[in-house]
């Protein structure tokens, strides 16, 4: 007699540590958003950064929104610069995401915080 029938993939690979960040693991919900956390981690100009809580939503015409990450980094002159980014593993959005956020890039624009939809590949290219 088996008691579970199916193997139940441990969550770890989700729960990178962190040492520039609010918190000592982060909590991702993808192994773009952990892979993510890690290049963060890596960075020498990384100031701070944190997963945004679920709580955190911009609201648009389609539905309410929420973005993955808020990140300080060290500006090349000692300015500080705040960024908002949403991690994806590919550039295949569905219409709803698409839409969600293009009003989201609307948003942020308005508030002045640098905000964009990241790859993997595109990681590198954040810049201050």
């Amino acid at each position: 007699m088996c008691l579970f029938k199916e193997k139940i993939e441990s969550s770890a690979k989700y729960l990178p540590s962190a040492k520039k960040s609010a918190y000592d693991h982060m909590v991702c919900d993808s192994i773009p958003e952990s892979e993510f956390a890690q290049y963060m981690e890596n960075r020498n100009d990384m100031l701070l950064y944190v997963k945004l809580p679920s709580w955190f939503k911009v609201e648009t015409p389609v539905s309410s929104y929420n973005p993955d990450w808020a990140i300080v980094l060290n500006g090349p002159d000692g300015e500080r610069c705040y960024l908002v980014r949403e991690t994806k593993g590919g550039d295949d959005l569905r219409h709803i995401e698409q839409r969600k956020t293009e009003y989201a890039n609307k948003h942020f624009d308005a508030l002045g915080v640098d905000y964009e939809v990241i790859t993997p590949e595109d990681f590198h290219s954040m810049r201050c």
